[in-house]
């Protein structure tokens, strides 16, 4: 396999720092990226997905992406009575603290067909 005479031409050393560039089915990627990982080299992947729109709209050719966000304000509300009151609601019909996510998740959904087709392959989830 491709991915076994990679790993076996960075075993040699003889190529610096040379970054790896990758296209093709998904279960090779996966392997590309991982020798990439275990020889500590920069990865670029292309992507192919299948779109249903082509233009991103519907997120058909999503790939789940690790990025830091930066965390916003808390979204959780534990005073019942700092919740907006909507019209006809009375103060001794409010329940306890409304229950929010409080933590952004450590990944996105990146679209490839508008922010690709090219992703660093370390920040891919490969599952």
């Amino acid at each position: 396999m491709v991915t076994d005479l990679l790993e076996r031409e960075l075993m040699t050393g003889q190529h610096g720092a040379a970054a790896l560039y990758a296209c093709g089915p998904n279960p090779m990627l996966v392997q590309i990226a991982q020798v990439a990982e275990q020889f500590d080299r920069p990865c670029q992947v292309l992507l192919e997905s299948r779109m249903a729109c082509g233009v991103g709209a519907c997120l058909g050719c999503t790939v789940k992406y690790r990025e830091a966000r930066e965390a916003g304000p808390s979204l959780t509300n534990s005073d019942p009575d700092s919740r907006v009151a909507e019209e006809g609601d009375e103060k001794e019909n409010r329940e306890g603290p409304i229950p929010m996510i409080s933590e952004t998740p450590p990944f996105r959904y990146a679209r490839v067909c508008k922010e690709g087709p090219v992703f660093d392959a370390r920040k891919i989830f490969w599952d």
